[in-house]
């Protein structure tokens, strides 16, 4: 479930750029390996295997950032369709959608659908897999380094993941050394992202993150979760690209 508070927060620093603040860290070497703290990343956040037999989910936000409030409804359903939309004024304003090997930005209010393709479809597919539970960190990406890190008073593993991509900034996940559950997620220049968990509640079993706070190109976002479903029932339909009308 990991995800689907990333796909949230994470889509506009992948495609798209900002500035963040860096905190003082001082790292070592860990005392695990990558292989153990996946298992226990896994059965923090899902020590029933709930989400790993899920087939769907509805995931519903409240974004709030320089003082205005919308509505993001993520939607699932496995193994490989997601969509994002983003409501103003209780309408569709734009949305993100992923279907298998296909993926489109859509604009409702200009009526427009750019397909996404290239690096940034790539970019996207392993953005939507960071949580899935049967996928392997080492399997996502091209290297991935793993580091004990100190800030302030806190403990951290650091992972630090490695784009299959040319010319990619990797992506950098903090993991609380006690709670094995995601502190974290930075995206370093040129994309300049963070990303920070707030709170964590359990929805039918999973640790969600109930509130987190981003920092894209100088905008700080507050999101927190209203509604979260498993299993919900949804059209496949719904992964397809809207058909607009032409204009009278």
């Amino acid at each position: 479930m990991k995800k689907a508070m990333l796909l949230i927060g994470v889509l506009a620093g992948v495609l798209a750029g900002g500035c963040t603040f860096a905190p003082e860290e001082v790292d070592s070497t860990p005392d695990i390996t990558l292989s153990v703290l996946e298992k226990k990343m896994l059965a923090a956040r899902d020590p029933r295997g709930v989400f790993q037999n899920a087939k769907s989910y509805v995931q519903k936000q409240i974004v709030t950032a320089r003082g205005k409030s919308r509505l993001v409804e993520v939607k699932f359903l496995a193994p490989d369709k997601y969509k994002v939309v983003t409501l103003e004024d209780n309408a569709p304003a734009t949305a993100y959608i992923l279907n298998g090997s296909s993926a489109w930005v859509v604009d409702y209010r200009k009526k427009s659908i750019s397909p996404i393709t290239g690096d940034s479809l790539q970019q996207l597919q392993t953005l939507v897999r960071l949580g899935d539970p049967d996928d392997s960190y080492q399997d996502l990406f091209g290297q991935v380094e793993l580091k004990m890190t100190k800030v302030g008073e806190d403990e951290y593993y650091k992972m630090i993941c490695y784009s299959k991509l040319k010319d990619q900034p990797p992506y950098i996940l903090y993991i609380g050394k006690d709670n094995f559950l995601l502190h974290r997620i930075v995206i370093p220049a040129p994309r300049n992202y963070s990303s920070t968990v707030m709170r964590y509640g359990l929805y039918e079993g999973v640790m969600i993150p109930e509130e987190t706070v981003s920092n894209n190109d100088g905008m700080v976002e507050t999101s927190k979760i209203n509604f979260n479903k498993l299993n919900a029932e949804i059209d496949p339909a719904e992964f397809l690209p809207p058909v607009f009308t032409p204009e009278e």
